[in-house]
């Protein structure tokens, strides 16, 4: 009996320490400038980038939070899958023809699930919307009947010379920024919606997807698209990985579509306390902090 106590003891404290420590960690992240993109390499507008949104700054730093939802510009919301940023000191159009190149603020990694959820390792967020039905106000049932994505591809490098598409998502195109859970609480940033969502039959006649149970999908994530480091190819079409990366390119060659950049965030990975515990407690923890973690986001 003595036994059992000591251990689930250990199992406590264990988990005490990695709770904590990633409920910090999910509560900061956002706001660390060293996950953002920290500095425009090179950008290029394409011929028919958006007139007066050309300022590459502006996917510096954290993605929008807050925007005006009326063109008069004088009724402050939430960024949500309805109200994107469309600011031109929140996006910067890339165009036909057009890239854009930034430097990340820390190194990212290729982690898998756990460390990185679902494996994904980047967010790029644009400012694509759902658009509903009926448009006499904001229900929380009225079906998607379209979307507004550009979707434009997404480069990585990790030493700006080789470059490497991501082939399991695009920018500007799913998921929408959702900055908000149902209830008013802020999304996590830096927590990846579910990848399986891009295949997902959003725009149904059958009316499957609405605001609310669209934003219950994203399960505490503000979205943005999922870029997986496992998930790349070779300029000439060959499957391949990358270990970590440091840049970010995001290039529209051949569409017509203007697309719309807001940033470029790395994934936060599980904290450390987490690997120090022995192996048969680190599983017990990772039931209850990541079979568990939409509460956890949830709660933040």
């Amino acid at each position: 009996m003595k036994k059992n106590n000591f251990i689930f003891s250990i199992i406590i404290f264990c988990g005490l320490i990695s709770t904590q420590a990633f409920i910090a960690n999910a509560v900061s992240a956002g706001s660390n400038s060293n996950n953002w993109a920290v500095e425009v390499v090179e950008y290029l507008p394409g011929n028919n980038a958006a007139f007066s949104y050309t300022n590459a700054n502006t996917a510096i730093g954290p993605a929008a939070q807050y925007t005006f939802a009326d063109e008069e510009m004088t009724n402050v919301a939430s960024v949500t899958v309805i109200n994107p940023p469309w600011q031109n000191n929140q996006i910067v159009s890339i165009g036909n023809g057009g890239k854009l190149i930034v430097r990340m603020g820390r190194q990212v990694n290729n982690y898998d699930d756990p460390e990185h959820p679902y494996g994904v390792d980047l967010l790029v967020f644009g400012n694509t919307l759902f658009a509903y039905v009926d448009d006499e106000g904001l229900s929380q049932t009225n079906p998607w009947y379209a979307t507004s994505e550009e979707p434009i591809e997404i480069w990585v490098s990790a030493d700006l010379i080789n470059w490497f598409m991501a082939t399991n998502c695009f920018a500007d195109s799913l998921m929408p920024t959702q900055s908000v859970d149902l209830n008013g609480n802020p999304a996590d940033y830096l927590y990846p919606p579910n990848p399986a969502l891009l295949t997902n039959d959003w725009i149904s006649f059958a009316g499957t997807w609405s605001y609310s149970n669209t934003v219950q999908a994203y399960e505490g994530s503000a979205g943005g698209a999922p870029v997986d480091l496992s998930q790349l190819k070779t300029s000439d079409g060959q499957a391949t990985n990358l270990t970590f990366i440091n840049y970010v390119k995001i290039e529209n060659p051949q569409t017509e579509d203007a697309s719309e950049i807001d940033a470029v965030a790395a994934v936060a990975a599980l904290p450390e306390p987490f690997y120090s515990c022995p192996a048969g407690v680190s599983f017990i923890i990772y039931y209850f902090i990541f079979i568990n973690r939409k509460s956890i986001h949830q709660s933040n």
